[in-house]
C-alpha cells in the first residue's frame, strides 16, 4: 500500500507541473492573440487573473513530493513572477497594456491559492496533499 501511495504521489507531481507548464504556455500564447484585447471587462478580469494564478501556485505546491512551508513560499512567488512576465510581455502587444493592479490580482490569487490548499490539506490529512 505504502508503495502505491508513493506511485500516486510521484504521478500527482508530475502531472502537475505538465499541467503548470501547459496553463503558463496557454497564458502567453493566447495572450498574444487579437481576440485577448479587452475580453473582459473591470472587475472580471481581475477575478480571472486571480483564480488562474490560485491554479498555477497550487499546482507549483503540488509538483514537490512533500511540501514545506519554504516551498509554499516559492510556489507563490514563481507564480507571481510568472505573472509579472506575463504584464512585461503585454506591454509589447499591440492593442495591450501591462497594469500593476492584474500584477496585484495574480500576487493575491496565489497565495490564496496556496493558503486554500493548505487549509484542505489539514482538514483531510490526504497523502495527495
Amino acid at each position: 500500500m505504502r508503495e502505491l501511495v508513493r506511485h500516486a504521489v510521484l504521478w500527482r507531481s508530475q502531472m502537475a507541473m505538465a499541467l503548470v507548464l501547459l496553463l503558463i504556455g496557454g497564458l502567453f500564447y493566447l495572450g498574444r492573440l487579437p481576440i485577448a484585447v479587452g475580453l473582459l471587462a473591470e472587475p472580471w478580469d481581475k477575478v480571472v487573473h486571480a483564480s488562474l494564478f490560485a491554479v498555477i501556485a497550487i499546482l507549483l505546491a503540488l509538483s514537490r513530493k512533500q511540501g514545506t512551508w519554504r516551498w509554499l513560499v516559492a510556489s507563490v512567488l514563481l507564480a507571481s513572477g510568472v505573472g509579472a512576465l506575463d504584464e512585461l510581455h503585454q506591454h509589447f502587444l499591440p492593442g495591450r497594456s501591462a497594469d500593476i493592479n492584474d500584477l496585484v490580482a495574480d500576487f493575491l490569487g496565489a497565495t490564496s491559492g496556496v493558503l486554500l490548499m493548505q487549509y484542505c490539506k489539514n482538514k483531510l490529512s490526504s497523502p495527495w496533499f
